[in-house]
């Protein structure tokens, strides 16, 4: 469980490296486009999967990230951090986990045993902002996106 623990604090440090200190939201000087799209694990939809657009300031990208969530069928809507539509408009690192295997919080005084780790059926590499292969370029106006993911062997 810590090496877990360790993995979430180095992706939750690296994403908050990537955001400007200035930006606490979507604000109005972020241009925003809607984008929706699918996320496929070896050619087929992946259902429950959290899928992130982090602005690439390497690309000149700055801003707010985006997320989403996959449903049944491997779709997802991407939705600001203020609940608006969308992501800004440019060159984004996309992140990809696999939302079952993220430990769900428990207080520290509860008596329940913890639910078995189940493994990711995505590498690690899809959730780290400098080791992710997948880059997308948002552009104006509404669009639809394939994610093209291959699980771990």
């Amino acid at each position: 469980m810590v090496p877990d623990l360790a993995r979430r604090c180095v992706l939750l440090s690296t994403v908050l490296a990537l955001i400007p200190l200035t930006a606490t939201g979507c604000n109005s000087k972020a241009e925003l486009a809607e984008v929706t799209g699918v996320v496929m694990l070896n050619g087929k939809p992946m259902p429950g999967a959290v899928v992130q657009f982090l602005p690439d300031p390497d690309k000149g990208t700055q801003g707010p990230m985006s997320s989403g969530s996959t449903d049944a069928e491997g779709r997802f809507r991407l939705t600001c951090s203020d609940q608006r539509a969308g992501a800004v408009v440019g060159f984004h690192r996309v992140l990809i986990q696999d939302a079952r295997s993220i430990p769900h919080a428990r207080s520290d005084f509860s008596t329940e045993k913890p639910p078995a780790n189940i493994p990711s059926r995505v590498p690690n590499t899809y959730a780290s902002a400098a080791g992710t292969p997948l880059r997308q370029e948002v552009k104006p106006g509404s669009q639809t996106v394939t994610l093209d993911v291959k699980s771990v062997k």
